[in-house]
């Protein structure tokens, strides 16, 4: 029973989120409430509520809004309107946002700002209404770019935690982003696999003891996003087929 419902929570988190992709209108406003239920070590009760979480969707904003909303530094201004380039930070390719990232032909894109590594300076996190999520980065003048899967980071919250999965969901876990100078250095912080090990800090633990600290860990408030209507353009490489 307590494997099935762990699983169920997985389900849940990952239809909240992808949920988020289903706007149609830039005008419409929705919310979706998720709830996680714990009770002991032993089993996992719907009716004694832990944690609630509500997230609603806000208004659309063009790409010169979202800037002076978050007021964001011009470099990264700049990054977004496609008048700079970003690095790669595995390869060290140079391109524009709509390239490099969206693809030039994506309408809309939720947007969070957080300072992940308490360095005083925030970074951008992008998520495509698709599978996509982008984390730029400044360092020294230059805007560096970090790419996922959509199930590769989710449920992200103002303290640079976020969950993964893997393997149709059937590996998933929770991690949190630091980073080294440009380079990103996440920690994991819990893993399951297929329901039959479990990981805390990397070291394999019971499954009563993943629960107990299931049950007592402490949950940061979600990431708050931006729908931003990118006004980006489809690339002339796209239109004439080159």
């Amino acid at each position: 029973m307590k494997k099935r419902i762990l699983a169920m929570l997985l389900s849940a988190l990952l239809v909240a989120n992808m949920s988020a992709c289903n706007l149609v209108s830039e005008n419409d406003v929705e919310e979706t409430t998720i709830t996680f239920e714990y009770t002991d070590t032993e089993s996992l009760n719907i009716e004694n509520t832990i944690h609630t979480s509500e997230k609603r969707l806000p208004p659309s904003y063009s790409t010169q809004e979202l800037i002076e909303e978050l007021q964001l530094p011009s470099l990264f201004a700049s990054v977004l309107k496609n008048e700079t380039k970003i690095c790669c930070a595995r390869d060290n390719f140079l391109d524009y946002l709509n390239n490099f990232i969206l693809g030039g032909v994506v309408e809309y894109a939720d947007v969070s700002v957080l300072d992940l590594d308490n360095n005083g300076v925030t970074e951008v996190i992008v998520l495509e209404c698709g599978d996509r999520v982008i984390i730029l980065k400044e360092h020294e003048g230059t805007v560096y770019a970090w790419q996922f899967r959509h199930t590769a980071l989710y449920g992200l919250r103002v303290d640079g935690t976020y969950g993964w999965s893997e393997q149709a969901g059937q590996v998933y876990g929770t991690e949190k982003l630091q980073f080294d100078g440009y380079k990103m250095n996440p920690i994991e912080l819990d893993r399951v696999e297929y329901n039959e090990k479990f990981y805390i800090n990397e070291v394999e633990v019971t499954e009563e003891a993943f629960l107990t600290y299931v049950q007592n860990q402490e949950v940061a408030e979600a990431a708050t996003q931006y729908w931003w209507k990118t006004d980006f353009e489809t690339p002339d490489y796209q239109i004439n087929g080159k």
